[in-house]
């Protein structure tokens, strides 16, 4: 389990127990053992509340991880090796343009992917 900061950029990945959280500490968010990308209240697993939001896709236990992928796809994937993906599971959709993005947990409980192009807003849970 790893804290990775508030944010993953294109080409970054969250494995299974590793979580963003927000800039003041009041929302969190978890790639999670049974396939969901979860949204919290709190500061982390340690102080964990409410579920705000989930990517809907529970599945047995197992190896997961979600990628920031260059077309601005958030997605999840079965297994842990993320150069030679294993089944798709989800994605935020829609797919853009090759380039930059960037995804953060944001102080107000939104899950939010930014294009490093002009810095607009991509796609929000």
């Amino acid at each position: 389990m790893a804290r990775k900061g508030s944010g993953i950029m294109s080409g970054g990945y969250l494995g299974v127990n590793d979580y963003l959280v927000s800039d003041d500490n009041s929302f969190f968010a978890i790639m999670q053992s049974d396939a969901r990308f979860v949204i919290y209240r709190g500061s982390g697993p340690s102080s964990q509340g409410q579920a705000i939001w989930s990517s809907g896709t529970a599945r047995q236990q197992g190896q997961y991880f979600a990628v920031m992928q260059l077309d601005g796809n958030f997605c999840i994937y079965e297994g842990t090796d993320r150069m030679h993906q294993g089944a798709f599971v989800w994605n935020s959709g829609p797919a853009g343009p090759v380039g930059m993005y960037v995804a953060i947990m944001q102080n107000n409980g939104h899950f939010r992917i930014y294009s490093l192009l002009g810095n607009t807003g991509f796609w929000s849970t």
